[in-house]
């Protein structure tokens, strides 16, 4: 199977008119993978779009998203709860372990969403992202402190199930921050292991599920662009992203590699995807940046050219062009020269 390119769309338009102009520029490019949140799939106004795409549809599950439905945000060491400020204002994570007042987990929730969605739409594919712990990655650029990086979740639910996994009796500290300062001084290197490992542990929990629904059904994995060894580690254990353990949970794995807005050069794009291909040997699909957020520039012609050719390189897969929807008429032009050789 050769490279291809895919399509991401970030937020779907209201409009009839500019959805069926992103439909068309779909079909002109004989784009075969077209990503959509799962919150514009369920909306009626979006049924008819999304009906005509539905084999192509990899619905994208924001698993650990704050959507106001009831579930407990998760705890940083310092004791307030995981909200981003400035720019990232918007990011609420929740707790992995949290339940509602249904005695719920988040995961068997979003479990659920995903079945009725799959049930109505048999799409392609199911792709997770925020699937991870809390940090505003999107401004954590090449020289950042990982030393400010905020560890997380010590609420009640993440306490008792890290406790009872390693057998820990802690003392009984009046506040969140007490139990986060006292775990990460004395017990450090399990902690790091019960972040990835409960991360890993949802994931396949979720892709099981998927799997007893349809089993031809692609997994896609969202993945924060950093190397390995890269900030002492922290994809791995910070964010609880180890991308060794999703080579068998995932179709792809697909790095977020927002050059713009993390402030990095072109073969950037593709040295990441060289590492992530050699850790796994999986299928690599970088996600790229086409238009200006977070205070970037627009990208000149030859510099959108370049980057999706960074991107095409080595061993990914294809590339994976984000937002679709605010694609100019001369780069849907450059695509279709570029995919003419591919």
């Amino acid at each position: 199977m050769g490279k291809k390119i895919v399509a991401k769309i970030l937020n779907l338009p209201e409009s009839n008119l500019e959805k069926t102009e992103i439909l068309t520029r779909i079909n002109e490019l004989d784009i075969n993978d077209v990503y959509i949140l799962y919150r514009d799939a369920i909306k009626k106004i979006n049924k008819e779009f999304i009906h005509k795409i539905q084999s192509k549809a990899h619905f994208v599950i924001q698993t650990l998203l704050n959507d106001n439905s009831g579930f407990p945000l998760a705890i940083l060491e310092n004791g307030e709860k995981a909200v981003g400020s400035d720019m990232g204002k918007w990011l609420e994570i929740l707790c992995i372990n949290g339940e509602n007042s249904e005695n719920v987990n988040i995961i068997d929730y979003r479990i659920e969403q995903i079945t009725n969605i799959i049930k109505e739409y048999s799409p392609k594919g199911i792709s997770l992202d925020f699937i991870r712990n809390f940090l505003f990655w999107e401004e954590i650029y090449e020289n950042s402190d990982f030393k400010n990086f905020k560890k997380s979740c010590f609420c009640p639910y993440c306490i008792k199930k890290f406790t009872t996994l390693y057998g820990i009796e802690l003392p009984n500290f009046p506040t969140f921050e007490d139990t986060g300062t006292y775990i990460l001084k004395n017990y450090w290197d399990k902690w790091k292991e019960f972040t990835y490992r409960k991360i890993t542990q949802s994931i396949e929990k979720i892709v099981s599920a998927i799997k007893e629904i349809d089993n031809n059904i692609v997994i896609t994995i969202h993945v924060v662009p950093w190397f390995e060894g890269e900030f002492n580690f922290s994809r791995k254990n910070i964010l609880g992203q180890n991308i060794i353990d999703f080579k068998k949970l995932a179709n792809f794995i697909s790095p977020m590699c927002y050059s713009p807005m993390l402030r990095r050069d072109n073969k950037w794009i593709l040295d990441i995807v060289e590492e992530f291909y050699n850790l796994t040997e999986s299928n690599i699909l970088p996600a790229i940046q086409i238009s200006p957020m977070y205070g970037t520039e627009k990208l000149s012609d030859i510099q959108f050219k370049i980057m999706v050719e960074s991107a095409l390189g080595g061993n990914s897969d294809g590339a994976v062009i984000w937002p679709w929807e605010l694609l100019t008429k001369q780069q849907l032009k450059i695509l279709h020269s570029i995919k003419s050789t591919l």
